[in-house]
Parts: structure tokens; sequence; C-alpha cells
């Protein structure tokens, strides 16, 4: 119990950082972009190539990349469907229900919370999301909300994402032992050191930028609560029918893979969507409805994740 209240400890006190470096106005908020900017780009790939780098990778991490593309697919069809409801009805309801912050904000909860020894599940759930997400929810949205047309460079796009090149340099070092070689000598040693070390920045620095960038408007909490039950219907039916009918049929049992199906479930969606929705005229409050939405997740976030942690102990 009390190992435990110490891994929960950092993450309340550091998220309070956040807020108060927000109000306080001790850091601005181009500075604070800039830190996240350092974090998405550059510490988070870090993590996820050193992840995949020595990797024993098994058959059953293809089959589960697969079922959690399943798995968000079904989100985004039920989510359709409810959205069909006219009492349910939102134009984002899609997106709130499908996408999830996995890069800003599960990847450095879980880290926190199960240590990074342990990431492998949650990395593979990881890796079909971001693939999902470059290649269906994004280009979807283009066309859907800004009416933009199919081209080559939205798939283009898949491999300018830092997550994903890392993900994919990590693999790919593993597959052909090039990790082995260069961990081998010094040179090699020190690349993955300096990795390491910035590796350690995500963590501290993510839960300071969102407890920094996290805004609740009072004058929005009826149509965002209104999200939050669309997202947590499609969520849970969807994500316990997939877990009792495909994952436990088709998967080993494991209780990694269980924390790690969890965790991935109880993430917040995707952190950048009201910044999507920014970039259409006219839609400001549509932004704020779902900035407010956001804010409220990534607090439930932070405390399913500590309540997984308690209840379900690696």
């Amino acid at each position: 119990m009390l190992e435990m209240i110490g891994k929960v400890l950092p993450i309340i006190i550091l998220f309070s950082i956040g807020v108060w470096f927000k109000y306080s106005n001790f850091i601005l908020d181009q500075s604070m972009r800039d830190i996240k900017k350092i974090v998405i780009n550059v510490a988070l790939p870090c993590v996820l190539c050193n992840t995949f780098l020595d990797m024993n990778i098994k058959p059953e991490h293809g089959m589960l990349a697969i079922l959690t593309l399943i798995l968000l697919f079904l989100f985004m069809a039920c989510s359709k469907l409810l959205n069909s409801i006219p009492i349910l009805h939102y134009k984002y309801n899609v997106y709130v229900s499908t996408g999830y912050g996995f890069g800003l904000m599960g990847m450095t909860l879980f880290i926190m919370m199960f240590g990074e020894e342990n990431l492998e599940m949650f990395s593979v759930m990881g890796l079909a999301h971001e693939f999902f997400i470059w290649i269906v929810y994004y280009i979807m949205f283009r066309i859907e909300m800004k009416n933009e047309k199919i081209d080559v460079y939205m798939f283009i796009n898949v491999f300018k994402s830092p997550i994903i090149l890392g993900i994919l340099i990590g693999l790919l070092a593993n597959f052909t032992g090039v990790y082995t070689y260069l961990n081998a000598n010094p040179i090699g040693q020190g690349i993955f050191n300096t990795m390491d070390y910035l590796s350690n920045i995500s963590a501290p620095f993510i839960l300071i930028s969102l407890g920094y960038g996290t805004e609740i408007n009072k004058n929005y909490l009826g149509k965002s609560f209104k999200l939050i039950l669309l997202r947590a219907i499609t969520i849970i039916s969807v994500g316990i029918a997939v877990k009792v009918l495909l994952i436990d049929n088709l998967m080993p049992y494991s209780l990694l893979l269980d924390v790690s199906y969890i965790a991935f479930l109880a993430m917040p969606p995707m952190l950048v969507l009201p910044l999507l929705i920014s970039q259409i005229e006219g839609e400001k409050e549509h932004e704020e409805i779902v900035s407010s939405a956001m804010g409220i997740c990534s607090i439930l976030n932070i405390i399913i994740f500590i309540l997984i942690a308690f209840t379900m102990p690696l």
C-alpha cells in the first residue's frame, strides 16, 4: 500500500504544479507549448523506441495489434450509430468517442504506475492506435469537417509522426539485429544512454503540461458531460464485448494484458482534438465544449489509473 502511494503522489503533485503554473502565470502559454513539443517530438518517441528495441516479439503481439484495430473500428461504428439518435447527436461525438490520448497521457501514466518494463502489451496497442489515428481518424476528420479531398500526402503523413517513427525504428533495429550490434560497443551504448536520458523527461513534463492545459468551462458542463456519457457507453459496451468474445478466446491470458487493456480503455479522448476544431472557422463554442470534456476526462483518467494500480498491481 505504501509503495503504491509513493507512485501515486508524484502524479498528483506534478499535475498540481502544472495547474499552479497556469494560474500563477509562472510559465507563459507559448513556453508550455514549446515544452510539450519537445516531449511529443523527442522524448516520447525515445520511450517507444526503447520499448521495441529489446522486446521479444511474439505472434500474440501481432494478434493484439489486429484486435486493437478491430476495437477502434467498432468504437467508430458504435459512436456513429449512437450519434444517429437525435437526443444524443452532436457533430463531434464520433471523434470524442473514438480516439485516445495515448502519447500525451496514456504512456505517461502507465509508465509511472506500472513501470517502463511492463509497457510491452500497452505499446503494441498504442502502435495499432497510432496507425488508426493517422490513416482513418485524421483523414476522416479532414474530409467530413474541413471538406478536403483524399490525396496521397494524407497517407504519407503517417510516417511523419514522431511516435510512429520511434516505434518503427525500434522494431527495425530489433528485427535486423542492429540493436544487439550497437549495444555491444561504446558508441552504441552512448546513443542508447542519450535516449534513456531523453525518455526520463517525458513523464514529469507531460503531467505538468496536462495540469497546465486542463480547462473546464462551467458554461458548457451539461454539453461536455453529454459527450462524456456517449463516449462511456461506447467504450464500456464495445470494450467488454471485444474482451469477452475476441481477446479472451484468441490471446493467452496474462495479468499484464488485462491491466494494459483496461488502462487503454481508461485513457481520455484525443487531446489534440480541440486544436483540430480550432482550425475550422466559426467553431469556437464547439472547441470550448470539447476542451471542457477533455479536462474532465483527464482528471477522471488519472483517478481510474490510480484505482487500477491499487486493485491490479503488477
